[in-house]
């Protein structure tokens, strides 16, 4: 018998959540992409596509991945490029799936990409 707490079995009602920490409000609607990317953006993007380089190869090229699909996840990207039409991480990524589309379908690589 474990000695964890089963949570299905708390009384959920003697510990009321207030409701500030949930405060049913709209969504805002600032669209914050409307404007160019600032220094720490640039800075993270540059380390973005430092590792997809990076990474990407030890990927290809290592066997312990042969067959393994290659999946990617950036879930909170934004609409791919700020206001003066400078690549986000969406626009990246795709750019080095092409740069590398050659040695992909050479390792016979199968990409999943989700935004």
């Amino acid at each position: 018998m474990s000695s964890l707490l089963d949570i299905r079995k708390i009384d959920w009602s003697v510990f009321p959540i207030p409701e500030m920490l949930f405060p049913i409000q709209a969504m805002a609607r600032d669209d914050h992409h409307d404007q160019p990317f600032d220094a720490g953006t640039q800075t993270k993007l540059f380390i973005y596509r430092s590792y997809l380089q990076a990474w990407l190869q030890v990927f290809l090229h290592t066997a312990r991945f042969t067959g393994k699909p290659l999946q990617f996840f950036d879930f909170f990207c934004g609409p791919g490029q700020d206001s003066q039409g400078n690549p986000g991480s969406p626009v990246i990524l795709m750019k080095e799936l092409e740069r590398n589309r050659d040695l992909i379908r050479s390792k016979a690589r199968n990409i999943s990409v989700l935004f």
